[in-house]
């Protein structure tokens, strides 16, 4: 099991190496795929009731019961270590969270039906901008995403910052003080506390 979300009609949704299911009280439904076997890693629906899917090689999309995929762009896959693959900007594109790390972030204009590269930029220091590496992404309780990055894919230390579709900006600098390794999950709870899993025992 990758990942679990509720749709604003109250149904449960399951994704899996063997595809996505879907529980409305009080039946279980597998649902077809296209005849494929997606292995699926996160699940979103976006504003307008749509549900998204990330899975390893693509994107899916399921609308009125009628799947359409979209293949990532050569050399990246879905990031498949975090939940939160994919999401939802303010300004309607979706946000995929991608390997191997790159300097960008990898978008997807749902009007367009284009995947668009988001260059890292950091005017502060300009010069960090292509030694900068995005890693996973997380949902951020006022519309914004966060933003796991750091220097040149560093085994230790990172940085923690918000985008709203236009702007980078630092919320948490843990460059020198945490080594859990990559960050698998992030959650802001509803009193203001972030929480951080990490990938070694030591991480929360």
């Amino acid at each position: 099991i990758r990942d679990v979300a509720v749709d604003n009609n109250g149904a449960f949704w399951l994704s899996s190496s063997h595809g996505v299911a879907r529980y409305t009280p009080s039946l279980w439904r597998l649902l077809e795929t296209g005849g494929q076997k997606l292995w699926i890693h996160s699940i979103l629906e976006d504003s307008s009731g749509v549900m998204w899917f990330a899975c390893r090689d693509r994107i899916c999309k399921l609308a009125d019961g009628v799947w359409k995929e979209y293949p990532m762009p050569d050399g990246l896959t879905c990031q498949p270590f975090g939940t939160q693959s994919i999401l939802s900007l303010p300004d309607g594109r979706l946000a995929v969270g991608i390997m191997p790390y790159q300097n960008f972030l990898l978008t997807f204009d749902p009007v367009t039906e284009r995947f668009v590269r988001q260059d890292y930029r950091n005017p502060r220091q300009p010069s960090l901008e292509e030694h900068t590496n995005i890693g996973m992404i997380a949902p951020y309780d006022d519309g914004r995403i966060l933003l796991e990055t750091r220097l040149d894919q560093e085994p230790s230390g990172f940085k923690l910052e918000l985008f709203d579709g236009e702007n980078f900006d630092v919320l948490l600098d843990q460059s020198q003080n945490l080594d859990f390794g990559n960050p698998r999950h992030l959650f802001k709870s509803s009193d203001g506390i972030l929480w951080i899993a990490g990938q070694y025992d030591n991480g929360a």
